[in-house]
């Protein structure tokens, strides 16, 4: 997983191949920007510099060190503020999830759990070296661009078999977390435009 110099946005999928430039398509469906579209608790600092900016505008940084625990706050709002719920009734099938990140330190230990909270189900997708699929998130040289079917967020905390049903009413609650699983990190990353998108 590889990004490119000057702030440049690749696309790359969960295996890690740059694809091509991957912009925000639809500014509506963006639910984090750190532009406006803030986290109301986590431990995201918001960071305004173009010079390192994926395009030119405030993105989250988020810096523990050696930090440890079942559940680290990442970034979260609720309520469904600035939440798409425009797409209530929409087929999940038609969208993917999206967030452009670049990665300082490689993350060694534990995963990131995204969360898309509502009436129809609370639904995670866990990204990192011990969530199920076992991925490894090595640090990147740029921004690169994560794409992720919504059928891979799961119930059960992630490591359940029912996806999201209704993109619109997953506003209860939604952000990230950190799980360290028993273990310690460094984390060190930058986060930007996370986001749906439609196919």
């Amino acid at each position: 997983m590889e990004g490119t110099a000057g702030g440049e946005v690749m696309y790359v999928d969960r295996v890690g191949f740059d694809k091509s430039n991957d912009p925000v398509t639809d500014p509506d469906l963006v639910i984090f920007d750190f532009n406006g579209k803030n986290s109301w608790w986590g431990d995201v600092a918001i960071v305004e510099d173009a010079a390192t900016s994926a395009d030119g505008t405030a993105y989250g940084h988020i810096n523990l060190v050696e930090a440890g625990g079942d559940w680290q706050s990442l970034f979260f709002r609720n309520g469904s503020d600035n939440f798409p719920t425009s797409l209530s009734g929409e087929d999940p099938g038609n969208f993917v999830f999206k967030f452009d990140i670049q990665v300082n330190k490689p993350i060694e230990q534990g995963e990131i759990k995204f969360r898309l909270k509502g009436d129809t189900g609370d639904f995670f997708y866990l990204y990192g070296p011990t969530s199920p699929a076992g991925e490894t998130i090595a640090a990147t040289s740029g921004w690169v661009t994560v794409t992720v079917e919504m059928s891979e967020f799961k119930d059960a905390f992630g490591t359940g078999t029912n996806s999201p049903t209704d993109i619109g009413d997953l506003g209860g609650e939604f952000g990230a977390a950190f799980t360290f699983q028993g273990g310690t990190t460094a984390l060190d990353f930058y986060i930007d435009n996370v986001r749906f998108e439609r196919k």
